[in-house]
């Protein structure tokens, strides 16, 4: 494990290198190769449709056959019995069936991840391989380390990543593996339809208006369009007008506007663009993401 506020070194390459001593550590104990990929698996903390779910778990079987190990935030949540997963469900149904869990990582935080589990009825399974990020007092959430503090050891212990949909976190997730040269397996319309939208009435007339969940495949596969469509133009500027423009009501939303959470996921977002913008992350997009259908 490592403290919060050890996570980031003077640089991305020290940092980089920090993570992956620490890789290497991981892989001895597991008594794995050391040559061996990790692969980041990121998406979506609501459950997928049943369709969704199928789709997702297809291609997490692609991946647990092959010679790798899978870092995974740990805490899932299930539907219908567990036809509809998230992303981390997903991954524990789909180890578990296959007899993988022996390489399988899971990164977790000292307070959240008791949270979950404890109080917001998430699973997780049996496992041996633990990552862990902590604080100074795991005793309450004001000093607590919180889901999302631990990106910057799951993003640079990682070496690919593989994106199932997934929101503002997700999105911050790939600028991280594109500023680290990853390459990115990523799928989307994977959600639950009553999960795609808020509704809302019109302030003009009293009509139901319909405002889609920021979504980070769909996200990052309408950038490399926005670019295709206007190569005559500087493509900072093209970029930063287009997102302007991308949200609003009917348009879309980085979460439900009435959550508390709002805000923060508004700002996070921004900070997320900002990093994809100053390094020019939208150059490598074409070179290290896949989109699957």
């Amino acid at each position: 494990g490592i403290h919060k506020n050890k996570q980031s070194q003077s640089s991305h390459e020290a940092t980089r290198e920090l993570y992956q001593d620490m890789k290497l550590r991981v892989l001895k104990n597991m008594n794995i190769e050391s040559d061996t990929e990790v692969v980041q698996v990121v998406g979506g903390c609501s459950a997928y449709s049943p369709e969704g779910t199928a789709r997702a778990k297809e291609i997490l079987k692609a991946l647990l056959s092959q010679n790798c190990v899978i870092l995974y935030g740990y805490t899932g949540m299930k539907e219908q019995n567990g036809a509809m997963c998230d992303v981390n469900a997903a991954v524990s149904d789909v180890a578990g069936d296959m007899r993988r869990l022996d390489r399988v990582v899971a990164n977790v935080v000292g307070f959240d991840t008791p949270r979950a589990l404890n109080e917001w009825k998430s699973s997780g399974p049996q496992l041996k391989n633990f990552v862990i990020v902590y604080g100074d007092d795991e005793s309450c959430e004001g000093a607590g380390t919180l889901f999302g503090d631990d990106v910057t050891t799951s993003d640079f212990f990682a070496d690919k990543m593989v994106m199932l949909d997934g929101g503002v976190q997700s999105f911050r997730q790939a600028c991280n593996a594109l500023l680290l040269n990853q390459k990115i397996t990523a799928m989307t319309g994977l959600r639950a339809e009553d999960k795609k939208y808020v509704s809302e009435i019109s302030a003009h007339s009293q009509d139901i208006v319909r405002t889609p969940f920021f979504a980070a495949v769909q996200f990052l596969s309408e950038v490399a369009e926005a670019l295709l469509e206007r190569k005559d133009r500087d493509p900072d500027e093209h970029l930063k007008e287009w997102f302007k423009q991308y949200f609003g009501k009917g348009k879309c939303y980085v979460c439900d506007p009435k959550k508390k959470t709002f805000d923060t996921k508004q700002r996070q977002l921004e900070e997320a663009w900002d990093l994809f913008l100053n390094e020019k992350l939208y150059l490598k997009m074409d070179k290290l993401i896949t989109f699957q259908n």
